[in-house]
């Protein structure tokens, strides 16, 4: 239920941005380990918002990853 700030910055399809902002292909990122989930700070504490995410964040991946986006 806890999560880190920061984390690996990602474009809309979840693809891994390199720190040219352009996205690594065949590298996906959701859950705790990325990054720009809230802009700039986490907005209220709430139990399970990680799960929620990872799990909202994590299909899209893996969709995105299965489809070759």
């Amino acid at each position: 239920m806890l999560y880190i700030f920061g984390g690996l910055e990602c474009d809309l399809d979840m693809h891994v941005l390199d720190d040219d902002d352009v996205p690594i292909e065949g590298l996906y990122v959701a859950g705790n380990s990325m990054g720009r989930r809230f802009l700039v700070e986490k907005p209220v504490v709430v139990a399970g918002l990680s799960l929620a995410t990872a799990t909202s964040f994590g299909r899209l991946a893996g969709a995105n990853a299965a489809k070759g986006v």
